[in-house]
């Protein structure tokens, strides 16, 4: 009944201040405890006992932090046989000590949502996962847990380790994480490739392990968007609108309260007093009515398509000084769902050259024939070519890669999603 109720709040709220009567909404007056709103989002159509928020708690409670020793290391390049004797000690025990947080982290990976709620009639803020620091850490502890096991030989509890990070992640990018938990999400997500990838570069799994790793992998793949979700950041603009207008005017105590939590200077304060309802509610659905629409499109379709993302939210936005401060903060990570999908589909594919191989005796000759044959479901797309991802086999080995930031083909040039002065791509094989 709860459910229900909270339910019906949320219909309520979210199509009276995004697209049913404005007019009425700036009349009405109302106060809605926004706090119920988004915990309801969170939990409608889901079982409380599918929720992982006690094993992460548990996990990050749980979480002893990395040794000095370990500062150096890099989690993209570093492999335990490669490191210092000393800096591999210290990654055993560390690693040794956070069985239990790792153990917690990993069962909580099984459950189908996670989500920490908020105290009724708190304002909603970065929300109450920022309390815990550990988040990046403890995946980043299973993923070099992983590399531990893959060094010894342990592939399937190497791949089991890189998959819980991987859902992990996921769990993060689910409605209605802020978004900045959903980049974090997405970023671990990205970690765990990388180690995935590593894994097959550095050590010599068997094909079993492969084969069971990539029929996980793309079903986790197929079930994820891949796409931020915005419903979080409305409800939060929501409760910024609730909480600037009283009666229809704007509340002195809330801009007192705005000036001080946002460091508003005086000029900017006159902006917001001279702010009214109809016109901010208005503003806010159109933007993110905008912004939704966008979020599907690949950076290739933006590029080609002519949008540009920077002077598309300034125009819908710039005039109302509300919007500013609490439009949606995605320009600068607009393409980080994605690089990950494009991540996690290359390692898949990977695995499934690697399959292929192993079967055929040499390597496939297109990614075509890869999927005619069962080995991947379709051809892995390039977020930055508005194709499929490069893939060029030569004598006993292969080339696998995104155009990356630069929209251009530089024959495997590494380069971090192009993100260098001299562009680049971005290669997924060889590491």
């Amino acid at each position: 009944m709860i459910k229900k109720i909270c339910l019906t709040l949320f219909v309520t709220v979210s199509a009276t201040a995004f697209g049913a009567d404005d007019k009425q909404l700036a009349q009405a007056g109302l106060k809605t405890d926004f706090s119920i709103v988004i915990n309801s989002m969170a939990i409608i159509g889901r079982q409380d006992s599918d929720n992982a928020a006690k094993f992460y708690v548990s996990a990050f409670e749980s979480y002893k932090p990395e040794p000095s020793d370990m500062y150096k290391l890099r989690m993209w390049q570093s492999w335990p046989a490669e490191i210092e004797k000393s800096q591999q000690t210290a990654l055993v025990n560390w690693v040794s000590a956070n069985q239990k947080a790792l153990s917690q982290l990993q069962q909580g990976s099984e459950m189908s949502y996670f989500w920490l709620a908020y105290p009724e009639k708190s304002p909603l803020g970065r929300g109450p996962l920022s309390m815990y620091r550990q988040v990046n850490s403890l995946a980043t502890a299973m993923c070099w847990r992983a590399k531990l096991k893959a060094s010894d030989g342990d592939f399937a509890g190497a791949f089991n380790d890189v998959l819980a990070a991987y859902k992990f992640g996921r769990n993060l990018t689910d409605r209605p994480h802020r978004l900045w938990e959903q980049k974090t999400g997405y970023d671990i997500q990205i970690t765990a490739m990388w180690t995935a990838g590593m894994i097959m570069s550095r050590s010599k799994p068997d094909i079993a392990a492969i084969a069971a790793f990539q029929d996980q992998l793309t079903s986790l793949i197929q079930d994820q968007t891949f796409i931020y979700d915005l419903k979080g950041e409305q409800i939060i603009v929501n409760e910024a609108i609730d909480m600037t207008f009283e009666d229809g005017a704007v509340s002195l105590n809330s801009l007192e309260s705005f000036k001080r939590n946002l460091s508003l200077t005086d000029a900017q304060v006159a902006q917001w007093q001279n702010l009214q309802k109809l016109p901010t509610i208005t503003a806010a659905r159109r933007l993110y009515w905008y912004v939704e629409g966008i979020l599907p499109k690949s950076p290739a379709q933006l590029k080609f398509q002519k949008i540009n993302l920077v002077e598309e939210i300034d125009s819908r936005s710039n005039s109302n000084i509300l919007i500013q401060y609490f439009r949606p903060d995605i320009i600068k990570d607009f393409d980080l769902p994605t690089r990950c999908r494009a991540e996690s589909e290359a390692v898949a594919t990977i695995c499934a050259i690697k399959r292929y191989q192993a079967d055929k005796g040499q390597l496939a000759p297109t990614l075509k024939v890869l999927q005619v044959t069962g080995y991947i479901p379709y051809e892995p797309s390039d977020p930055y070519s508005n194709g499929i991802l490069t893939y060029i086999p030569g004598a006993g080995d292969f080339r696998l890669y995104s155009f990356g930031a630069d929209f251009k083909n530089d024959n495997c040039r590494m380069s971090d999603w192009g993100q260098s002065s001299t562009g680049g791509d971005q290669v997924f094989w060889p590491l």
